[in-house]
């Protein structure tokens, strides 16, 4: 997988498309200048009003797309709304992202060749750092760079069977609270993109959280060998194994409550998250009953 240079866009599409049914030069990418993770759009020709548009195209590896995008002027211009790009439908056998912000692992979990192996609820990802890393650190503390592409990893199931993109993105999902969990503050999967039989048939597209600025002193990072992947791991397992929403809340509320704002929201932040736990477990679980 090709990484671009620490601030350049990453290209999801560039070509000939229909938008509203009407002939026009498309792009698609994804900037890094902040951390809306969300795919951007623009048309040459423009859209008659701020409705949202239709866009139909032949990418070079999903075949024919269709996507729904807002519009944010008359310009052509927006962001994409759909939650997948290609086949949704289409089973896969891996899918191949990248990941943004996160630290070196190599001495903090299981390692194979910088491999850092993540497993759980029957999942299993691989995270290797992009290299030279410490020179990409070092150009994004340069440069002020919010966000960067740290990462190389890919997501597979552990027995080698096929799954959906409905699969894939509530698979990532628990991996990224995991992950967000244990660094305090949130790390974003990127362009994931699933593949079979050496063919990329869908790329999902929804608005990862991620927050600017290098993730390095976390909630319960740094942590040693196996330790780490136990945290994110075991914190997955749940999300996945369980469909615990509770638990989501709770994950959410303690990294936001983490993060860099001001003392008073933290404080906020995080009495809100025990005030839900204390409802769920009170009244959901009925020690009482109002």
């Amino acid at each position: 997988m090709q990484f671009p240079e620490v601030g350049e866009p990453i290209s999801v599409y560039s070509g000939p498309a229909l938008v509203n049914g009407s002939p026009d030069a498309l792009n698609l990418w994804l900037p890094l200048w902040s951390g809306d993770t969300r795919i951007r759009w623009s048309a040459a020709a423009g859209v008659e009003d701020l409705a949202e548009a239709r866009v139909e195209f032949d990418h070079p590896e999903f075949g024919t797309c269709v996507v729904e995008a807002f519009v944010y002027d008359t310009a052509g211009f927006g962001l994409v709304s759909s939650t997948v790009i290609g086949d949704s439908r289409a089973l896969v056998a891996s899918v191949e992202l990248r990941w943004t912000n996160l630290p070196w692992l190599g001495a903090h979990a299981r390692t194979e060749d910088h491999l850092t192996v993540i497993e759980a609820a029957g999942w299993r990802l691989g995270i290797t750092p992009v290299e030279p890393f410490s020179d990409r650190r070092r150009e994004v503390r340069r440069s002020g760079m919010p966000v960067y592409l740290s990462h190389d990893s890919q997501l597979a199931r552990s027995d080698g069977g096929l799954f959906s993109s409905d699969d894939a993105r509530d698979a990532l999902h628990a991996f990224q609270l995991g992950l967000s969990f244990a660094l305090g503050r949130f790390v974003a999967p990127v362009t994931p993109t699933g593949h079979v039989d050496g063919r990329a048939r869908w790329m999902l597209t929804p608005a990862w959280r991620c927050d600017q600025g290098l993730a390095d002193e976390g909630i319960i990072f740094s942590l040693i060998g196996a330790d780490l992947a136990a945290v994110v791991g075991g914190v997955a397992d749940e999300l996945l194994g369980n469909d615990y929403e509770h638990l989501r809340y709770l994950v959410m509320h303690a990294v936001t409550a983490h993060g860099g704002a001001g003392v008073e929201t933290r404080l906020t932040t995080a009495q809100s998250g025990l005030e839900y736990y204390a409802y769920s477990y009170l009244v959901g679980g009925g020690h009482l009953s109002q």
